[in-house]
């Protein structure tokens, strides 16, 4: 049941009469002469077919909770493998997902208070693997079997196979910023302290520190001033970050291993993702997918299907091997697409989402979080299992 015909089911329960006046003149002008005889049946009609839609509907909800049924359609209109959403993980006090990420082969996820989820895939529910000493809505970052995380007062590691947390840094108004997975010599760990101004009442001033997790080695990043950095990708020893500083603004990369930070773009970005060599991003003045070389060259634009819509926006983008996934806002809905970086071709996977808040992927699934609309206490958990999904 497409998009379309939901929509004007939808239309016929809240009014009826005139829904079904329309399905049926345009049932008769398509299909029928216009005699006295077919006239006279244009009301049972229109009753059957009112009835049809309305039974899809139910159908539909029972199959995806309150979601409407996605399909992946595959560039330019070729038929692609059908998916089916699946999923919708059940939360503690109906607590919303905060943060997604893989670690050999399972998805697992935090709620905005402080327990820990693995996802089955077979159920589409989350079981709880711990609670987590972390601070109300914080990051969670994943680096072999890790996770690292903070509470304000102390940073912490801790398996995701069992055993007790490890703290590694402690100190007042801290909080992890992102983990550089892969850097030579071992991966980092880069933080954050925050400084009250003067009153007391806010935060004005930060200082940015770099934690070795080989070493153990703690030193300063970027030292106390009133600069912030909002850290969006890392790989290896290269960061990339948003910046708001006292004299510039815009998308810097850093070099973990030597400091030295490089600006990008005088735009300002807030989300993207580095792959093979580049960062691919989204920003609230420039809200389609551009890319650009970490050396600095012109960005590029990336099409996208609906891309020519007047509300288009990328929401959410991640990546994984050869292929980037964006889900991309158009016509009401998101839509999760996937683009071959070799041949620029892209493919909508699934469509029919709200908001999307994560996404995360190994090659083998793609999870999505989404919510109806952003004020919602619940949302769902969507597993699209790439290797069903084919074109053509």
């Amino acid at each position: 049941m497409n998009k379309d015909i939901l929509k004007s089911a939808i239309s016929c329960i809240k009014a009826s009469g005139e829904f079904k006046k329309k399905v049926s003149r345009l049932m008769m002008e398509k299909s029928f002469p216009k005699t006295a005889v077919r006239k006279h049946y244009k009301r049972l009609i229109a009753v059957a077919v009112s009835f049809v839609l309305i039974v899809g509907i139910v159908g539909a909800f029972i199959r995806y909770g309150s979601n409407l049924q996605s399909k992946s359609i595959g560039d330019g209109g070729i038929p692609a493998n059908e998916f089916g959403r699946k999923g919708g993980a059940v939360f503690v006090d109906d607590e919303r997902v905060c943060e997604m990420f893989l670690s050999s082969g399972r998805m697992y996820y935090t709620d905005h208070k402080d327990t820990l989820y693995r996802y089955d895939n077979s159920s589409g529910k989350g079981e709880v693997v711990s609670k987590i000493e972390i601070r109300n809505g914080s990051q969670v970052f994943e680096d072999k079997g890790y996770i690292y995380y903070g509470n304000d007062s102390a940073i912490f590691r801790r398996s995701l196979d069992g055993g007790a947390s490890v703290q590694l840094v402690t100190g007042k108004n801290i909080g992890v910023d992102k983990v550089s997975i892969g850097a030579v010599g071992g991966s980092r760990l880069v933080y954050c302290i925050a400084y009250k101004d003067a009153n007391g009442r806010g935060f004005s001033e930060f200082e940015y520190r770099m934690y070795d997790l080989v070493t153990s080695k703690d030193i300063v990043l970027f030292k106390r001033s009133v600069d912030m950095w909002h850290f969006l990708d890392a790989d290896g020893n290269i960061v990339i970050a948003d910046t708001n500083l006292q004299d510039d603004s815009g998308l810097y990369v850093i070099d973990l291993a030597t400091g030295i930070k490089k600006k990008l773009l005088s735009l300002r970005v807030h989300e993207g993702y580095i792959i093979n060599g580049k960062f691919y991003y989204t920003s609230h003045a420039e809200k389609d997918l551009r890319s650009i070389d970490l050396n600095g060259d012109v960005p590029e634009e990336i099409p996208l299907p609906e891309m020519g819509q007047e509300n288009f926006f990328v929401d959410r983008i991640t990546g994984f091997g050869d292929f980037l996934y964006v889900a991309a806002y158009s016509d009401g809905e998101n839509r999760i697409i996937r683009v071959d970086l070799k041949t620029r071709k892209t493919t909508v996977l699934a469509d029919g989402f709200g908001g999307v808040w994560r996404l995360c992927s190994d090659g083998k699934t793609l999870y999505a979080y989404d919510t109806k609309s952003p004020a919602d206490r619940k949302g769902n958990i969507t597993a699209i299992p790439l290797d069903l999904i084919w074109v053509n």
